[in-house]
């Protein structure tokens, strides 16, 4: 989310791609810290659309080139007003909530606008204490990996699972499938849906919650050999 608000600001500001880029870092290095932070203070996960709102708003007020004033505001509103996203509850019985991410960039480009007309808000906690004068010499942000299927993170090991065993096995299209996860070493992969949610009135999949579906993505690796964003379709299951 950090990006696509980053990408707003700076096209109304019409900033130089050098200074979008430099925002842009700027804004997930703040925003993994406020993350870690966040996870550590309370025991219920959040999804990053609650701690990447403050990502998002460091980026805008950067853009922006608000001063320190300013910039501290931007961020204590963005903490304040971004969405609670309690993830585990999406993840168990999937939706579009997701993780808050499009309401994490509004936020975060609406508190730096706002910091800019004079709006003041609390300080932030989740930045609290956090050494800031390390930026630019410690980076969290190289400590990130990028997740080679386009869904959940907590899917992936089923799928990792599927292409091993695809590799070693022969299937023909005829074939049942049985997909059978266990806990492992990763018991988050647990969590992840095994429903197939429908429509109340149609019965009809929901395809918009395929992201958060294990089985669904370890079956297309285990019978087709790919896992795309067109596998969000759960009539390819």
């Amino acid at each position: 989310m950090v990006i696509p608000a980053a990408l707003a600001v700076a096209e109304a500001a019409g900033v130089s791609c050098e200074e979008f880029l430099t925002a842009v870092v700027a804004g997930y290095e703040l925003a993994i810290r406020a993350g870690v932070r966040q996870h550590a203070r309370w025991p219920m996960y959040h999804g990053s659309g609650s701690w990447g709102a403050v990502g998002a708003a460091v980026a805008a007020a950067r853009l922006l080139r608000l001063d320190h004033d300013q910039f501290a505001h931007a961020v204590g509103l963005a903490e304040y007003h971004g969405p609670i996203a309690l993830i585990m509850r999406t993840v168990a019985e999937p939706a579009m909530t997701k993780d808050g991410i499009g309401w994490g960039a509004m936020v975060g480009v609406s508190s730096a606008m706002l910091a800019q007309r004079g709006f003041t808000a609390t300080g932030s906690e989740l930045l609290a204490g956090e050494p800031l004068d390390d930026l630019g010499t410690r980076w969290d942000l190289m400590d990130l990996y990028v997740k080679p299927y386009p869904c959940c993170r907590w899917a992936q090991p089923a799928i990792e699972a599927a292409r091993d065993v695809r590799g070693r096995t022969a299937l023909a299209a005829i074939d049942t499938v049985t997909i059978r996860t266990s806990l492992g070493t990763f018991e988050k992969m647990a969590l992840v849906s095994l429903n197939v949610p429908r429509d109340a009135s149609t019965g009809e999949a929901l395809h918009f919650t395929a992201q958060f579906q294990q089985v669904q993505f370890a079956t297309n690796k285990r019978v087709r050999g790919t896992v795309t964003t067109c596998s969000y379709s759960l009539d390819r299951a």
